[in-house]
């Protein structure tokens, strides 16, 4: 199944593949010949394209992808347009669950790769990325909900990393929002968002009452804190922004505790703590610790 969430987005190398490799040729001939006869350009270049009728489309067609930064949605992609066609993960332990993640240290991560803490955040959202779609196709899980950030996180964080993240999310926001409006999954945001955040979200929904009981369930938590949203309810369960009981937390980053995740929704919840940072986990370290989790007996205090 890893092998199906390895792209993230097109790129701009991908590209070359598109070109056939006489068209490449040609390419270079001509651009040779332009040089030694500079006088002759249009000339050359006119016959060049009648004998390579696509040669313009082509080029316009690189020049607009490589200066939006290959902005593309996965509405281009095989994968997006034939969701529903994929077959189900084969492995189904049992009941589907309600799955909280916590996808801590990227910015450590970042710092041992010598980069700056925009990477660590970038390659973060693509594992968010590659597990919100497994757990699209996966029997074994029916509600998913990562914690995004923290509401005081978000405050605490200097204006250029604020600005850092929100880029990063907006490059998520048109898949999600397809998804969601396609049916293949039921996604809305969870939290207090400010309004600069809001405009980045698009026509994802915030807080909504009611969810789908039909197709999977994927809460972005942001700028979200546990006691804020039991003030909020007023203690009252039927008002949380999340009415699910979590059965199974993961959290990543070598840290162990809560931070205000779901606090009245963890209270019979599983943790699981595996030794690494965010970026480093996979399709794989997830299965493995969902399977893992259903040889557990909960008996809610009896």
């Amino acid at each position: 199944m890893e092998e199906l969430f390895l792209r993230h987005k097109p790129r701009f190398n991908d590209l070359i593949r598109l070109f056939p490799k006489k068209l490449i040729k040609d390419g270079i001939h001509t651009l040779h010949s332009i040089s030694k006869k500079s006088k002759n350009v249009l000339g050359i270049l006119s016959k060049f394209i009648l004998k390579s009728p696509f040669t313009l489309v082509y080029m316009i067609l690189v020049f607009i992808l490589y200066y939006v930064k290959m902005d593309i949605t996965y509405e281009d992609s095989i994968y997006l347009s034939k969701l529903k066609s994929f077959p189900r993960c084969p492995k189904h332990h049992g009941p589907p669950k309600v799955v909280g993640i916590i996808p801590d240290g990227n910015r450590r991560w970042s710092r041992i790769q010598g980069k700056g803490s925009g990477f660590g955040h970038f390659m973060g959202s693509c594992r968010i990325a590659d597990l919100i779609r497994w757990s699209i196709l996966s029997p074994s899980v029916s509600h998913l909900i990562v914690y995004l950030l923290s509401y005081d996180n978000y405050q605490k964080r200097s204006a250029k990393e604020q600005k850092a993240i929100r880029t990063i999310l907006k490059k998520w926001i048109n898949e999600f929002e397809l998804i969601h409006k396609r049916g293949y999954a039921d996604i809305a945001v969870i939290g207090e968002p400010n309004k600069i955040f809001r405009e980045t979200l698009g026509d994802l929904r915030i807080n909504p009452k009611d969810r789908s009981v039909s197709s999977t369930k994927i809460s972005l938590l942001l700028c979200y804190d546990g006691k804020r949203e039991i003030r909020h309810s007023g203690g009252d369960e039927r008002r949380l922004w999340i009415k699910d009981d979590i059965d199974l937390v993961i959290r990543t980053g070598f840290t162990q505790r809560a931070s205000g995740f779901c606090p009245m929704q963890t209270t019979y919840s599983e943790w699981v703590f595996p030794g690494m940072f965010w970026p480093e986990f996979s399709i794989n370290i997830f299965e493995n610790i969902l399977s893992e989790s259903y040889k557990v007996t909960q008996n809610y205090g009896r």
